[in-house]
C-alpha cells in the first residue's frame, strides 16, 4: 500500500514487513496531517491524500485504515473488529461437519426448554429470530477479554492478535504511539506485528534520532525538509 499526501515529496510505503513512522516536527502540520488521516476523508481533507494498493488501484480512503487516535482509547468495538470477529468465529467454529452438529443439537435443546417453560403460561410466546452463530455471540456479548488495568502494551498486542484473527485487510495508524510505550515495548509490538503480518502507521509529532528495529522513517523537519531511512 502507498499513501501519497499531497505537498508530500515521498509516499508512505506501507508493508507488513516494516512499520512506518512518520515523524512530523511542525506542529501545525503535524496535527493536520494525522487529522486528516484518521478522517478517512482523502482529498476532501485538511491535507489532501489518496490511497494506492500494490497493484496501482486506489483505495477508498473511508476504508483504508483502522484508526488509533489515542492508544489509550482503542476500538475494540469498531465494525471491521468486532463484526469480523463473529463471522470469523463462526467459519471456524464450522469448519467441521462435528462442530457444527454440536452447535445445532446444543440450541435444539435449549429451544425446547425455553418452549417446555413457555407451555406453562398464559400466552403464545415464540423465537422471533431464526439462530445462528453470530447472533449468538452477539447477544451474550463476545468478544476480546480485555485486562483494563493490564499494561498498555498487552492491549496492544491483543489488538494486534484479534486484527491477525479475522483476518484485517487494512493497517492500523496510530497517532503518538511511541510517548506511551518504552523502546522495549515498541520493539516487542513490532515483532507481533510482523509475524501476524499486520501494517502498521505510526503519525508522531517531533524526532527520535535512532531507527528500532525493522522501522521504515520519513521525517519532515521544522523548514518542511524530508528525510527518510
Amino acid at each position: 500500500m502507498r499513501v501519497n499526501i499531497e505537498g508530500v515529496e515521498h509516499a508512505l510505503a506501507l508493508s507488513p514487513d516494516r512499520p512506518f513512522v512518520l515523524e512530523i516536527e511542525n506542529p501545525t502540520l503535524f496535527s493536520r496531517v494525522a487529522e486528516s488521516l484518521c478522517s478517512g476523508l482523502g482529498e476532501e481533507a485538511k491535507e489532501p491524500y489518496t490511497i494506492w494498493d500494490d497493484a496501482g488501484k486506489e483505495i477508498r480512503a473511508a476504508n483504508a485504515f483502522l484508526s488509533v487516535p489515542s492508544p489509550l482509547m482503542i476500538p475494540w468495538d469498531d465494525r471491521c473488529l468486532a463484526g469480523a470477529l463473529f463471522s470469523r468465529f463462526e467459519n471456524i467454529a464450522f469448519e467441521e461437519d462435528g462442530c457444527r452438529q454440536d452447535f445445532e443439537r446444543g440450541f435444539a435443546e435449549l429451544k425446547n426448554l425455553v418452549t417446555l417453560v413457555a407451555f406453562k403460561m398464559n400466552g403464545d410466546y415464540s423465537f422471533a429470530l431464526e439462530w445462528d452463530v453470530p447472533k449468538l455471540l452477539k447477544t451474550f456479548r463476545f468478544g476480546v477479554d480485555v485486562d483494563d488495568a493490564g499494561p498498555l502494551i498487552d492491549k496492544l498486542i491483543l489488538l494486534i492478535s484479534l486484527a491477525s484473527d479475522v483476518r484485517l485487510d487494512r493497517p492500523l495508524l496510530f497517532v503518538n504511539l511511541t510517548a506511551y510505550l518504552t523502546e522495549s515495548e515498541l520493539e516487542s509490538l513490532y515483532d507481533q506485528a510482523f509475524f501476524s503480518r499486520i501494517c502498521l502507521l505510526l503519525v508522531e509529532r517531533g524526532h527520535r534520532e535512532h531507527i528500532l528495529g525493522r522501522e521504515k522513517k520519513l521525517l519532515i523537519d521544522q523548514d518542511f525538509v524530508e528525510e527518510s531511512w
